[in-house]
């Protein structure tokens, strides 16, 4: 059996930075906030990102959180 210890979790910004002229693609910058609340929820994580994304100049694109756990065998 192996139990998940919460280590950290860390929110990254995808920000829409305009599109690249020759390939039509979606060119993407990133912000990332980090030492937030292991127990942080999604919704409020989200929340957040389009408060923040409303600081900047450029639209918000998509979220990213990355959770980092430590493995422990029990």
């Amino acid at each position: 059996m192996v139990n998940e210890n919460p280590i950290s979790k860390r929110l990254t910004l995808k920000l829409n930075k305009g599109t690249d002229p020759e390939s039509g693609k979606v060119i993407v910058g990133s912000l990332s906030v980090s030492r937030i609340k292991t127990e942080a929820l999604a919704e409020d994580l989200y929340q957040m990102a389009e408060e923040l994304a409303g600081l900047l100049q450029y639209p918000l694109y998509t979220v990213q959180v990355v959770d980092t756990v430590e493995l422990l065998s029990i």
